[in-house]
């Protein structure tokens, strides 16, 4: 039925279950997770909480280790880097969001840029690593439904991003090789801009 659903390139991953897949436009990767299929709810108490589960969250860290693009954009529905534990942020799985992001930096992977939706607001978040990288989770919503305040204490938050009408985001990538920039613009239901931020790729 996914498949039938949605036009994606392709679905499934060796060794994964569910639709995790993955594409490449130009010098950018996406990376689309599956955050339903391994989904084990942080209430439940006989099992440990889970949004990717362990092969999809090994595969991705593979992936991305192995990807070479200016940018890793992954998309997944519930916010990852929002720290307030609440509603369907990653946040209230902690201990899975936080190998994630381990392994991220450990690994040493740059450009990773989250996508992701679901709270019926827009904002930026971003999180300064260590060694001078940042990993950035774009959340986007809604166009279409109704909106939300953004009242929770999301330590990560970007001033200036939150956007609590309908609205919309494009990204564009620009710049020589080696010396790309990724250009977020945010736009209201009527296609006025709201905001717009530039993030330069990262330096090996």
């Amino acid at each position: 039925m996914f498949d039938l659903f949605w036009p994606n390139p392709t679905c499934g991953v060796p060794g994964v279950a569910g639709t995790t897949t993955s594409f490449s436009q130009s010098d950018v990767d996406f990376f689309l997770l599956d955050d339903r299929t391994f989904r084990v709810p942080a209430d439940v108490t006989t099992a440990e909480a889970a949004m990717l589960g362990k092969a999809q969250l090994d595969w991705l860290i593979q992936a991305l280790k192995y990807s070479d693009a200016s940018f890793k954009l992954i998309a997944v529905g519930s916010q990852v880097l929002n720290t307030a534990a609440i509603y369907e942020n990653y946040a209230t799985i902690a201990n899975e969001r936080n190998e994630l992001l381990r392994r991220i930096e450990a690994e040493g992977i740059r450009g990773v840029v989250f996508l992701t939706g679901d709270r019926h607001f827009t904002e930026l978040s971003s999180l300064p690593l260590k060694d001078g990288r940042t990993i950035h989770d774009l959340t986007v919503s809604s166009l279409t439904s109704g909106t939300y305040k953004a009242t929770d204490k999301n330590e990560l938050r970007v001033e200036g991003t939150v956007v609590e009408q309908r609205n919309f985001a494009a990204l564009t990538f620009s710049g020589k090789k080696n010396e790309r920039t990724m250009t977020i613009r945010v736009f209201d239901g009527k296609g006025a801009q709201l905001w717009e931020r530039a993030i330069a790729q990262e330096k090996k």
